[in-house]
């Protein structure tokens, strides 16, 4: 846990902005990157089966894609963007106990495949709104373009991890699909960037609507995963 308070409070820092802001940033991401490895080490297993880990791994992946937008795209005030999101992902990892162990029905090369494609898919979501943000609120057209792009990959990420999760799902559980909560409202999620992309191309959505259509998915897929289990009930889960 302090490891991660550590990371997190040096994110925070990175919003001073500069060389000096990502060189924070970069501090906290070498700690955080530590805490994964002590618990992989310690679970055995690459740790991303359970959602205090997983959260983790979100955390880093949005400020391991900070740094590399940063560099090669560079863009007015983004840390103000990107830091929240990777400091809140990184908070929130803390607030689950940690399981310790891996379910047997887990331990099968297509749940991990699934678990690495849904958090880079997560990441890259969160990145495109975080360019979706300096768009809609600073009418920055690169911000725009990134904001499509990452998306894009964000939702192509996305779906592979449904058809990843859909295989291992059918070679655990006999089934592909249930139809439970959490599947229906990741079916949402994936519809809702899907109309977004649509979206961007159509004549009289073009331009900031589209930029805004694609802003209001990230509340959707947050409630993907903190509504369902709590204010929508579905069988639970450790991941």
């Amino acid at each position: 846990m302090y490891l991660i308070l550590t990371a997190a409070a040096l994110y925070g820092l990175g919003l001073i902005g500069g060389r000096a802001g990502r060189n924070l940033v970069a501090a906290g991401m070498v700690i955080h990157v530590g805490h994964l490895l002590h618990r992989g080490l310690k679970l055995g297993w690459f740790p991303i089966t359970e959602r205090m880990d997983i959260f983790s791994f979100i955390s880093v992946t949005v400020m391991v894609l900070y740094l590399i937008l940063q560099k090669f795209r560079p863009a007015r005030s983004m840390e103000f963007y990107f830091i929240p999101m990777g400091a809140f992902f990184a908070f929130v990892s803390i607030l689950y106990q940690p399981v310790n162990a891996v379910d047997v029905f887990m331990e099968s090369g297509w749940f991990y495949v699934f678990s690495t494609l849904n958090i880079i898919a997560y990441a890259l979501l969160s990145a495109g709104t975080a360019y979706g943000i300096s768009y809609v609120f600073n009418d920055d057209e690169e911000a725009e373009s990134l904001q499509h792009r990452l998306t894009l990959y964000g939702w192509a990420a996305f779906s592979a991890s449904l058809l990843a999760g859909s295989v291992w799902f059918f070679l655990s559980y006999g089934s592909y699909w249930y139809w439970t909560a959490k599947e229906f409202w990741s079916s949402l999620v994936w519809l809702y960037y899907g109309i977004y992309l649509h979206s961007r191309y159509m004549g009289n959505l073009r331009g900031r609507p589209a930029g805004l259509i694609g802003l209001l998915g990230y509340p959707v897929l947050l409630f993907n995963y903190f509504g369902i289990g709590t204010i929508i009930q579905s069988p639970w889960s450790q991941f």
